[in-house]
């Protein structure tokens, strides 16, 4: 009999509210130089449902004991490394204004730095068997980051005249 679980569909998140962001994959105090990830903060039902099929979801408790636990999956971040022919890169946009700015390995780390206003992503599940342990780790395969706007996008479109 083969216990490893079924490869569920991918996961769409729409408005989606995200933290410890770590897109450059610099090594912090539970990260590891190198690994890009961030955490996603699941709604109860489709929390409960992903867990049902075999993701990682965790539990956190609340910031204060009247405040109920908060479901998060945790996200790699996986590009190609140069030469790599296998699998494929993320879909990543930066959208500020009008304007969307595809990201790939080199500057998606941009997305660190900015505070989001909407996130909307799709996470691909990884089905994985080794010696009899299985799960399944949860990837981006996209995202459209649109970045809360300073003053100066606002402004972009209109004529500077010096006097």
């Amino acid at each position: 009999m083969n216990d490893t679980p079924k490869r569920p569909d991918p996961i769409v998140v729409e408005g989606a509210r995200i933290k410890f962001k770590n897109f450059t994959g610099e090594q912090r105090q539970y990260n590891p130089a190198g690994q890009r990830n961030f955490v996603l903060c699941l709604p109860d039902e489709l929390a409960q449902q992903l867990a049902s099929e075999g993701w990682n979801v965790k539990w956190k408790p609340g910031r204060h004991p009247e405040d109920p636990d908060e479901a998060q999956l945790t996200v790699k971040v996986k590009f190609k490394e140069p030469g790599d022919e296998r699998g494929q890169d993320p879909i990543a946009y930066l959208i500020q204004g009008r304007r969307k700015l595809a990201l790939d390995g080199r500057t998606v780390g941009i997305l660190d730095r900015l505070a989001p206003l909407n996130i909307d992503l799709i996470v691909r599940p990884y089905v994985w068997d080794i010696n009899g342990n299985v799960g399944i780790t949860a990837y981006l395969d996209e995202i459209y980051y649109t970045a809360v706007e300073g003053l100066s996008s606002k402004y972009a479109d209109y004529e500077e005249v010096r006097g």
